[in-house]
């Protein structure tokens, strides 16, 4: 069962023209709007993929070495045996860089249950690190935390154990300006590099439309070129290196042009045929109606006459073949061939002419022919 053609709604054909208004009506410039339609969102989406990709992992980084300069200050205070909180007041990391924190960004803060600071790090004096000291979490907490100035930090707290069951919470701390500006640099360079991409596009874009469509400009100059000068012997070249519909293009235009050629030339071969086809019988037509004028008896008036009815017959059926010939030639009729009489069509001939002739000049014309056959 043969599937019913698809309608097109006026919606999607209003849709459609909608979308055709969008584009630019340059064809190249419509091929490299929709590759950068289909490409410039896709480089967005990478963009901001590898935005949170580049942070996670910077992030990962912070948090690792947060939570490893915990564990560092925390086995210095278990090799230091503090067991309460008050045992702080002596506490001393064994060198100045840990002290420190080996990074000034890094910030150590030591809080008691009760919120109290038991020992900070020498970068942390005259600062404190935001975090909320009547609910301090009893399990390792990361968090990011703005400050009043706008700096970003990244806190981690880790809970520690003394040895008489007291408990501190270790609090650090790492701002993250450094994380900030590496993003800002990763974006300028995923930027960068979505704009070289969206012009090695467009160069490469234009230089594969133009080396595709090549083949459809020969076309249309070949096409340009047969319309201006009637020569239809012209051929355009057929590329068998490029894309397949368009050397089936090609092909088809030629195989047009050829069946336009052959029936321009069967036109020009009929319309001759057909001049020498009437050419004859109107000349007995009008030879024997310049006899009708003279003195004739009944009997020569009436194989004139005669004549003259076969001559009119003669011609409606040549009109009939011409008609005949044209439906073969549009393939709605298919010709029968049939056998003839030569002979006695050479006898009906040479009695139209004899008529024409004069008296001697009929005797040479039969003469000769005698001689011929």
């Amino acid at each position: 069962m043969e599937r019913a053609p698809e309608t097109i709604t006026e919606r999607e054909v209003e849709s459609r023209s909608v979308i055709v208004r969008l584009l630019p009506s340059n064809l190249r410039r419509r091929f490299l709007a929709v590759l950068f339609g289909v490409l410039l969102p896709s480089l967005t989406l990478f963009g901001v993929l590898h935005h949170d990709s580049v942070k996670r992992s910077l992030l990962n980084e912070v948090d690792k070495t947060l939570a490893n300069r915990a564990l560092e200050i925390e086995h210095v205070i278990q090799s230091s045996k503090i067991e309460s909180p008050q045992d702080f007041t002596s506490f001393r990391l064994p060198n100045s860089a840990l002290s420190l924190t080996a990074v000034p960004e890094v910030y150590v803060d030591v809080v008691s249950a009760d919120g109290a600071t038991l020992w900070a790090s020498q970068n942390l004096v005259g600062k404190t690190i935001p975090f909320d000291r009547d609910a301090v979490p009893e399990e390792p907490t990361f968090a990011t935390i703005i400050q009043p100035d706008g700096l970003k930090l990244r806190r981690y707290i880790k809970p520690v154990e003394l040895g008489q069951g007291d408990g501190v919470s270790l609090v650090l701390a790492e701002s993250l300006s450094n994380m900030e500006k590496a993003l800002e640099g990763s974006i300028g360079r995923t930027v960068l590099l979505g704009l070289v991409v969206l012009t090695l596009t467009e160069v490469l874009g234009s230089l594969a439309f133009r080396n595709v469509f090549y083949p459809l400009r020969k076309l249309v100059d070949t096409a340009e070129f047969i319309v201006s000068t009637d020569d239809v012997t012209k051929r355009v070249p057929v590329y068998w290196d490029t894309d397949a519909e368009i050397r089936r293009t090609a092909q088809a235009f030629n195989a047009l042009m050829d069946r336009v050629e052959h029936l321009l030339e069967v036109a020009k071969q009929l319309l001759a045929d057909t001049s020498h086809e009437l050419r004859n019988p109107l000349t007995a037509l009008m030879t024997d109606l310049d006899l009708l004028r003279e003195e004739l008896t009944k009997e020569q008036r009436e194989e004139v006459v005669t004549e003259a009815q076969n001559t009119v017959r003669r011609l409606t059926r040549l009109v009939s073949d011409l008609l005949l010939l044209s439906r073969a030639e549009a393939s709605s009729e298919k010709l029968e061939p049939e056998e003839i009489n030569v002979n006695l069509l050479t006898e009906r001939a040479v009695a139209r002419l004899s008529r024409s002739l004069p008296d001697q000049s009929k005797i040479k014309f039969f003469t000769d022919l005698t001689d011929e056959q």
